[in-house]
């Protein structure tokens, strides 16, 4: 056993963040449904307490009321028409970070549930709440399953004698225990942080729904096809949709045990090398995929069912959905762009009408760019509502070319491939630009460059090369430091006040560096007063000529009009006149 992976599952995730604020009806029988209606609202959790009353997740709220007349249902936040799942998200946020404090291996499979690899962990161990799952062939002397009920046989550490040894003289025992160890940390840790339970199993999925609330069931090696001979294939990771089915009408198959019966060019002959081979390793317990360390959601999507007579087939209602789904996609992003500097390069539409299966298709993900991360003020409310209507209005273009007229039954938004939002280390532009002005303290180049030469050895005589001469002559010390202390005070006097100088056409102060520009500005007046005089000279005798024609010479001859000398030819202005 090279790598022991866990699945970390929360119980009833849903209900304990409902509990969470509710600490009163904790232990009773309690439900999360999604909308008001409870004929048309489906639950989406079950407590325990519910469970051992009968109450299904496939149950609307009406049976569930009648099946269990105490049961407490808790609603779903609504938000734009639809569920608001923020506060489940940011729940399951915190439980990340709990497990974070173990080890940075962590998988997010989904809002409640994560992998982690605890290979090689050391930590001490606790039996009180932790099940093994025995092997009636291999592991008789652990422990007689014969009371036990169906199988997979599974049973509490508690109940074998000698824990510890039982557990160490298994294959890889030393290693199972250690993750033994850090699962029932994981879980006390979780507790403590969150106020959530959770259960977690090895041989991560299967083994973890096998022992809960509250309790860790571990699968030695000696009983990994012992658990695989009596796991349904629709609940092996995976094989819960179109694969699963094909596989057991193909084989006749129920338990995804039974597959090892099947030779391996057999199933690459029938689902291909990568599919075969892959089924092959998982009907006997082996899957050698490493657990990938993701703590975010790879894609971020939010979705509308229509049914019945609720299917859309009016533009307007379309058009209306649209812009509310295209809004929580835009806020989700913004708030994940700002806790987690990325952004999605990626946008997709699904439709689903009751003519056809779902179609997609791509959209521009340009815009995308344009939401700006969310800040605690709200101030980007406005813009998000402009982003998603014309969101909206391109998703809208794409409904009829995928689905034609048929009445829509659920329409979906999708953004994914995230990229690393370098804009984030260029600061904020908004920020920038109403921040007030602040003071900077900034040294005169001048002063460093005298205090530079005041530091140097004062043992040190100065030569100083005088121009049109060989010789070099050493002046004293202290003529030198007269010297510079005279150049400093012409440096101090005229470059005080952020280094400004004299200008002696203006008599104004100005900055050294914008000198030039200055005294460009001055020349460029000049030359301007110069052109305006030369043009006036110019204009004035034609003035007084054009008074003096008479109608006669107003009279263009053919073709041959006057020019108007109104404006000067700019080579008058380089004429000298006397």
């Amino acid at each position: 056993m090279d790598r022991i992976t866990l699945l970390i599952d929360m119980d009833c995730f849903y209900v304990q963040v409902e509990q969470k604020v509710r600490p009163e009806t904790v232990g009773l029988p309690c439900a999360v449904i999604q909308y008001t209606s409870l004929a048309a609202a489906s639950l989406i959790a079950v407590s325990y307490e519910a469970r051992e009353k009968g109450v299904t997740r496939s149950m609307n709220g009406d049976a569930a009321k009648n099946q269990c007349p105490d049961l407490l249902l808790f609603q779903v936040p609504m938000r734009r028409g639809k569920a608001d799942l923020t506060k489940y998200r940011d729940a399951s946020a915190e439980v990340i970070k709990s497990i974070s404090k173990f080890t940075s291996k962590i998988e997010r499979a989904s809002i409640d549930e994560a992998y982690i690899d605890a290979t090689g962990i050391n930590l001490f161990c606790v039996y009180s709440t932790s099940n093994v799952v025995i092997d009636p062939d291999s592991m008789k002397h652990l422990y007689d399953p014969g009371d036990l009920p169906n199988p997979p046989y599974s049973c509490s550490i508690n109940e074998i004698s000698g824990q510890m040894a039982a557990i160490e003289c298994l294959c890889d025992g030393r290693k199972l225990r250690q993750a033994l160890c850090l699962a029932q940390k994981i879980k006390d840790q979780i507790l403590a942080d969150t106020g959530f339970r959770c259960s977690i199993g090895m041989l991560s999925k299967i083994a973890c729904s096998l022992n809960k609330p509250d309790k860790i069931t571990i699968v030695p090696l000696e009983s990994v096809q012992h658990l695989m001979n009596f796991t349904r294939v629709k609940k092996v990771p995976g094989l819960g949709g179109k694969l699963g089915k094909d596989l057991a009408l193909r084989f006749n198959l129920e338990f995804i045990g039974s597959l090892t019966a099947v030779p391996l060019p057999r199933l690459i002959e029938e689902y291909g090398e990568k599919t075969g081979t892959w089924l092959y390793e998982l009907c006997r317990g082996r899957d050698y995929q490493a657990v990938s360390t993701r703590t975010l959601v790879k894609s971020i999507a939010c979705s509308k069912n229509f049914l019945g007579k609720s299917s859309l087939k009016k533009d307007a209602e379309i058009l209306h959905w649209l812009t509310n789904l295209a809004g929580e996609i835009v806020e989700r992003v913004a708030i994940d762009r700002a806790n987690h500097n990325r952004l999605p390069t990626a946008l997709s539409l699904f439709l689903r009408s009751d003519q056809s299966d779902t179609r997609s298709r791509a959209l521009s993900p340009n815009i995308l760019a344009s939401i700006l991360p969310r800040s605690q003020q709200m101030e980007e409310e406005e813009t998000e509502a402009q982003i998603a209507r014309r969101i909206a209005e391109m998703a809208y273009g794409s409904v009829r070319s995928l689905i034609g007229t048929a009445a829509i039954t659920n329409i979906s938004l999708s953004v994914g491939k995230f990229k690393s939002d370098h804009s984030a280390a260029c600061g904020d532009v908004k920020k920038f630009l109403t921040e007030p002005p602040k003071l900077v303290k900034r040294e005169s180049f001048f002063r460093q460059f005298f205090e530079i030469g005041n530091q140097a050895e004062p043992s040190t005589p100065k030569k100083v090369a005088f121009e049109g001469s060989l010789h070099q002559a050493t002046e004293p010390k202290a003529q030198e430091e007269t010297k510079a202390s005279k150049e400093l005070v012409y440096f101090q006097r005229h470059n005080s006040t952020a280094e400004k100088v004299l200008c002696e056409e203006c008599g104004s102060y100005v900055l050294v560096h914008l000198m030039p520009e200055h005294r460009d500005f001055h020349f460029a007046r000049r030359v301007q007063q110069e052109w305006n005089r030369e043009v006036n000279r110019t204009l004035q005798p034609l003035q007084v000529k054009k008074e003096t024609r008479t109608i006669r010479e107003t009279k263009r001859g053919r073709g041959r009009g006057k020019r108007d000398l109104g404006l000067a030819k700019i080579d008058t202005f380089f004429l000298k006149r006397d």
